[in-house]
C-alpha cells in the first residue's frame, strides 16, 4: 500500500470498525478504498495546482487530463464507500456484522 493509502487507512479502518461493517474478509476491499481515496486526493491536488484546463500550442483550451481521471476515481471511491455504508444513502442499507436482521411487524402479521 502506498504511503498515502496508509494515511487514509488510519482514518477509514477505525471508522469501518466502529460502524460494525468490517470483517477480516473485507480488508482487501478496504485497502482498495484507501488507495482510491488517496488517488482522489492526489488528483485533486494536481488540479488545484495546475488548473482544470490548459492551453495547447495552437491556442485551444482543453480539459486537464487529471480532471477525467479524478472523475473516474470519484466514481470508484463512491462505489467503495457505498459497500461499507459510508454514505448517507448507503448507511440505511448496510447492516452491522453480527447484528440480527430487524423484525418487520408486517412479516409477522402476513406470514
Amino acid at each position: 500500500m502506498t504511503a498515502e493509502g496508509q494515511a487514509v487507512w488510519k482514518v477509514f479502518c477505525p471508522l469501518a470498525s466502529s460502524m460494525g461493517v468490517l470483517a477480516e474478509a473485507d480488508l482487501q476491499t478496504l485497502e482498495r478504498l484507501c488507495e482510491v481515496a488517496a488517488e482522489v486526493r492526489r488528483l485533486t491536488n494536481v488540479i488545484a495546482e495546475e488548473g482544470h484546463t490548459y492551453t495547447t500550442e495552437n491556442g485551444l483550451i482543453k480539459a486537464h487530463p487529471a480532471v477525467a481521471m479524478a472523475a473516474d476515481a470519484d466514481r470508484r471511491l463512491l462505489s467503495y464507500l457505498t459497500h461499507f455504508g459510508m454514505t448517507p444513502a448507503a448507511r440505511s442499507k448496510v447492516q452491522a456484522i453480527g447484528e440480527p436482521p430487524s423484525k418487520d411487524p408486517e412479516d409477522e402479521f402476513f406470514n
